[in-house]
């Protein structure tokens, strides 16, 4: 997971439980959270922003639940992660982590709500990629 998405899981942990946390172990949070991938880090979040009663230690973070299934963070490139499907992966997480927590809970409860933005993210991915020079669309950098 991003810095960015990191930061935004953890505002999100602090708004629920009320909770400022001090800059230093602030850091240490941001640091564990990307260690994960972006959809672990959100399920747990969510998950203990609904069962847990008081601000999570890092180690409740952290521990996978038992249904979760763990995959490593890599930095490395894999095949997957050259292909479109990958790059638009990528880029819905970022709307996703970019939505206001308004937005972001009818994104959660209302189908239809749901279903305009990913057809709004798909169509503005789309017309970025059309947009590229031919020699950057196959994954080069």
């Amino acid at each position: 997971m991003k810095l960015e998405q990191a930061e935004a899981l953890l505002k999100r942990l602090e708004a629920a439980f009320n909770h400022d946390l001090m800059p230093d172990t602030r850091g240490i949070y941001i640091e564990k959270l990307m260690t994960l991938p972006l959809a672990t880090g959100t399920k747990r979040v969510e998950k203990l922003i609904t069962s847990a009663r008081f601000f999570p230690k890092i180690a409740e973070l952290m521990q996978p639940s038992d249904e979760e299934y763990i995959v490593p963070n890599t930095a490395g490139k894999t095949r997957w992660a050259e292909t479109p499907e990958a790059r638009y992966a990528a880029y819905r997480q970022d709307r996703l982590v970019e939505l206001d927590e308004p937005t972001y809970r009818e994104y959660l409860r209302d189908p239809e709500i749901r279903a305009r933005l990913e057809s709004e993210w798909r169509w503005a991915w789309e017309q970025q990629q059309m947009a590229r020079p031919v020699s950057t669309q196959g994954g080069g950098t």
